[in-house]
């Protein structure tokens, strides 16, 4: 199951552009609240436990700034059994090693099956799938001694790894420790690495096409590209996202998965009457110089300076 919502704060209104496409492309239909209310927190939080089938039951610990435009959340859920289900009577506790190097005994299952297999450069892979024949859980084993590190680096080059049970099956021993994981996490870290961080930047997210503008406060800010042609910025409103979180619940165990996640994104309005802060180019260590013709593109000197005074 896969929901979207997009909740509007009662003093904004989205653009019917972007509104008709989250509607007809998604399925997520704009509803108005008060969202620097506690008022708003039972219906977010509701629609969360809701979608998620009482698993996530709050994603929204505190009311908005009176800033925040617009909020868009998506769930996902899913409930599958095994195709095979594991006896609890198998399961016993067993050594595993954490990535710190502690040594425990946790709930392990276990059972023999003929499973899809591929053996990778540092790793194992293996495909469990589950009884609706349209889902799979794939468990990558790095080697002894390899860093997960290593191998999400290689896979990250290469792809995660389907074995085809049509020609990579065999016998296979499995031991898989039962495991429950709830989390929140902040997903800004993440975006930044991914080289998405102009989304939080005040001074460059560009979601102008969002909501109305108010003739309360001063215009959308000029898109990017016609920045460079503009001595300085006036005054002017920018929607950025404030903050972009996800909440996850997965529980494995002998007789299948369950796991749901909500994801969650505030977009906020700032206005700003000073011009953004210029790129340094401080040039105060050794340097390539060119002297170019740009009308044939022919470089006519080429010089490195090590030294100014010489």
């Amino acid at each position: 199951r896969v929901a979207n919502a997009l909740w509007v704060d009662v003093d904004e209104q989205l653009q019917p552009e972007f509104s008709a496409w989250a509607r007809d492309a998604f399925g997520a239909t704009a509803r108005s609240v008060p969202l620097d209310s506690a008022r708003a927190l039972p219906i977010l939080n509701g629609w969360a436990d809701s979608v998620t089938n009482g698993r996530i039951k709050q994603v929204v610990a505190t009311p908005y700034d009176s800033s925040v435009a617009t909020v868009l959340m998506n769930a996902v859920y899913m409930k599958s059994v095994w195709l095979a289900p594991f006896e609890k009577s198998a399961t016993q506790p067993r050594a595993f090693t954490t990535a710190g190097g502690r040594r425990l005994d946790v709930p392990t299952m276990e059972r023999t099956a003929t499973l899809a297999y591929r053996r990778g450069a540092g790793y194992q892979a293996l495909r469990i799938p589950y009884r609706a024949g349209l889902t799979s859980m794939y468990v990558i084993l790095p080697d002894s001694g390899t860093p997960v590190r290593s191998v999400l680096d290689s896979l990250a080059r290469t792809g995660w790894p389907v074995p085809d049970p049509r020609t990579e099956s065999r016998r296979i021993q499995l031991r898989l420790p039962r495991f429950h994981v709830e989390q929140q996490t902040n997903l800004r870290t993440p975006f930044e690495r991914l080289g998405l961080g102009i989304i939080f930047d005040s001074s460059r997210a560009d979601f102008a096409k969002l909501v109305v503008p108010r003739p309360d406060r001063p215009p959308p800010c000029p898109p990017i590209s016609r920045r460079a042609e503009m001595p300085f910025e006036p005054p002017c409103t920018r929607i950025r996202v404030s903050k972009a979180t996800q909440d996850v619940f997965i529980d494995v165990d002998e007789e299948g998965t369950e796991a749901a996640a909500v994801t969650v994104f505030a977009f906020e309005l700032v206005a700003t009457s000073m011009p953004p802060e210029p790129q340094r180019f401080f040039v105060d260590r050794p340097f390539l110089f060119a002297l170019r013709d740009d009308r044939t593109g022919t470089l006519l000197f080429v010089g490195y300076v090590a030294d100014p005074r010489r």
